[in-house]
């Protein structure tokens, strides 16, 4: 089959922050929840969204399946008997903040994906959002890079429920672009995942700083000699 898709790991094309909440951001929520009328304090709030982080590590470890920002913020309140909505939106949202702005996409990034528009292959994008921030906040931030409109698909791990490596974001994407596994190249970060991919039937698959079966690179600018 010709090869016609060109599928890319989130960590492949943007540079993406470790999944630690800042002391700041903590010291935000802090804030809000003393303004709403709550006596709590740093080090109690610091103490649950360690344990709940935790937590989210072993679920995703064990299951892959993804717990959100908004679940994660939901559990922590719940701890602290605050069952308010838009409290727990406002907190998300101050959390999510930090993640966003370390966000961004590589040198190069945007003419890659003009070079293979011009070859006429689709592209998708799969992500596994950081700290399972909302879907509608990272599309935000790569509208504000000129790049969602770059893309044909994008899954997120915050919206379809699955955390890579996993089986269910290539399918998605597969089925949304009418293509088969056949006729797709994946790029990826994950050291995990070549195998999976290569099960799944996968045309072609390029490691992004890791081996996967020979074929690797190390930039953007190496990733455009190889699609």
């Amino acid at each position: 089959m010709e090869e016609r898709v060109s599928i890319f790991g989130a960590e492949t094309l943007f540079s993406i922050p470790v999944e630690q909440f800042k002391p700041s951001s903590i010291a935000s929520v802090e804030k809000l929840l003393n303004s709403e009328g709550y006596d709590v304090s740093f080090e109690r709030l610091d103490y649950l969204f360690s344990q709940n982080c935790a937590e989210r590590e072993r679920q995703i470890y064990a299951t892959r399946k993804e717990m959100t920002l908004n679940a994660l913020v939901a559990s922590v309140l719940d701890a602290l008997e605050i069952d308010d909505v838009d409290i727990i939106i406002s907190s998300t949202e101050l959390l999510a903040g930090d993640f966003l702005s370390s966000i961004k996409p590589y040198p190069g990034v945007y003419e890659l994906l003009s070079s293979l528009k011009e070859k006429g292959r689709a592209i998708a994008l799969l992500w596994n959002a950081p700290m399972g921030i909302p879907h509608s906040l990272l599309s935000e931030r790569m509208e504000y890079f000129s790049l969602r409109d770059m893309f044909d698909d994008i899954q997120y791990s915050s919206e379809n429920g699955a955390v890579r490596p996993h089986a269910r974001p290539l399918r998605y994407a597969l089925s949304n672009l009418n293509a088969s596994a056949a006729e797709a190249t994946v790029v990826t970060g994950l050291l995990q995942e070549p195998e999976l991919l290569q099960r799944l039937g996968v045309r072609r698959i390029i490691g992004y700083r890791i081996d996967a079966f020979g074929t690797s690179c190390n930039s953007v600018e190496e990733m455009v000699a190889l699609l």
